[in-house]
């Protein structure tokens, strides 16, 4: 999660591509910061129950660890912001990384922020107007990345 700390604070929108292994499928899940909310964008969604889709519980699961990191480290955020810096593992030359106090960085500053003044929950959504592949193609993976392209 320490790259969500970096990144959050300075992008608008942030992309979480998907596979299911077991369906050899892939999505797009997306966060959209300004808007507050999660998107999930399926390019082949099932004719039967959406419930049942894999790709969906994956996605939604993905959200669940982001909210429950969130929602722990909102409470910290405030002491980080004072003191200006936050725990890390620092590599080292030899042997195993080892737990250092090291300075914000602006980008963590503005994540940081952003986590107090915002909740740590936001609502899901399934994007049922996202271009669709054909049903026997193997093109999902490119889906994903027009998906990507036309949002960003």
């Amino acid at each position: 999660m320490a790259g969500l700390l970096e990144k959050l604070g300075k992008c608008n929108v942030l992309f979480f591509p998907i596979i299911s292994s077991s369906e050899f499928h892939f999505t797009l899940l997306t966060f959209h910061k300004i808007e507050r909310k999660w998107r999930h964008y399926n390019p082949l969604r099932s004719l039967g129950s959406r419930k049942e889709e894999k790709c969906i519980d994956i996605a939604q699961n993905f959200v669940n660890i982001v909210e429950g990191w969130l929602e722990y480290i909102r409470p910290q955020a405030q002491e980080f912001l004072e003191t200006k810096t936050i725990p890390k593992l620092v590599k080292q030359k030899e042997g195993p990384p080892t737990p250092a106090q090291v300075d914000l960085s602006p980008n963590e500053e503005l994540t940081l922020n952003w986590i107090l003044q915002n909740p740590y929950q936001f609502p899901f959504e399934d994007d049922t107007e996202c271009a669709q592949q054909n049903s026997s193609s193997l093109d999902c993976g490119m889906f994903v990345m027009f998906y990507m392209d036309k949002i960003a």
